[in-house]
């Protein structure tokens, strides 16, 4: 739930000030414009988000699930048995 707030907030934050740099520079506001700073701010919100991960010890969590993708490809059903139990 932290990384979903800072996510959003940093999301926000980094629209504004793209936004306010790009008026400082006098670029018009077309939906050009728009989409360049949508997407531009959700690789920076993906980055804080990645990071709170990376801190709070989430990434390990992401790495099981890696595990789980290559128990359902080999097709082990005792390893995905548990997997899902959560052994």
């Amino acid at each position: 739930m932290l990384s979903f707030l800072i996510s959003t907030v940093t999301f926000s934050v980094a629209a504004y000030a793209l936004n306010r740099f790009l008026d400082s520079h006098g670029i018009d506001s077309t939906r050009s414009r728009t989409v360049i700073v949508m997407l531009l701010a959700t690789f920076v919100s993906i980055g804080a988000d990645w990071s709170i991960a990376e801190f709070s010890g989430d990434a390990e969590a992401r790495q099981k699930n890696a595990a789980m993708s290559e128990a359902l490809h080999n097709g082990d059903s005792a390893q995905i048995l548990k997997m899902l139990a959560g052994f």
